[in-house]
């Protein structure tokens, strides 16, 4: 696919813009738009929904990359790693962050819960549209359909298919399985289904897409 978009110089210096980096900034901003849009849906205030989102970013972040390298480790003191994220090491960082905010603030969980079911699935689909350009996290060889053909030497799926093996598109199918958990949890959310209760649909959806 294309793992590099596009490369410019500045200062001198040669500086490279990845699809994945771009494709996270876009996931981050849809995301926390969505967070703060929602928020008055829920009786909250539109900086409540974006803190909230930028809170769990910040930690998932951070908690993605330390899953990555303890699982990673022995590339890491090898001297062969390459820094990833692990997605549920960042639920595991932001979900308490966000309870200690949410206590602090005297912010509804229930209501915070809600917004995520609709708006974390569609960042993380955006997210998993970068995976998809990125090359990574590929499927086993697929025939010639539905696989794709990564031709980019650059691309961690060309190391495995050598640049002739069509992979199944695995980002591709996370995608659409997240845009479909969105689309449920947005008419419960706005039907008012589910109140307060609407973020066990979306961890219980994704754990069985993720099975899947």
């Amino acid at each position: 696919m294309f793992p590099e978009l596009f490369r410019f110089h500045l200062f001198g210096h040669l500086r490279v813009v990845h699809s994945y980096g771009v494709m996270l900034l876009l996931a981050v901003a849809v995301g926390t738009t969505l967070a703060a849009g929602l928020a008055p849906r829920r009786e909250l205030r539109r900086w409540d929904g974006a803190s909230v989102a930028l809170l769990a970013v910040a930690c998932g972040v951070l908690g993605s990359g330390l899953l990555d390298a303890a699982v990673n480790w022995r590339l890491l003191f090898g001297g062969d790693y390459m820094p990833g994220l692990v997605f549920y090491g960042g639920v595991l960082a932001a979900v308490p962050a966000v309870v200690l905010f949410a206590r602090r603030f005297r912010l509804p969980l229930g209501a915070l819960g809600d917004i995520a079911a609709v708006a974390l699935p569609v960042a993380h689909a955006l997210g998993r549209g970068g995976c998809l350009l990125g090359g990574c996290c590929h499927g086993g060889p697929s025939g010639d359909w539905p696989g794709l053909v990564y031709t980019d030497p650059r691309a961690p799926a060309w190391v495995v298919s050598g640049g002739h093996v069509a992979l199944h598109p695995v980002p591709l199918y996370e995608a659409g399985g997240l845009l479909l958990i969105a689309t449920v949890a947005a008419i419960a959310f706005f039907r008012g289904w589910g109140r307060g209760r609407l973020f066990l649909f979306y961890a219980g959806g994704y754990a069985a897409l993720r099975f899947g």
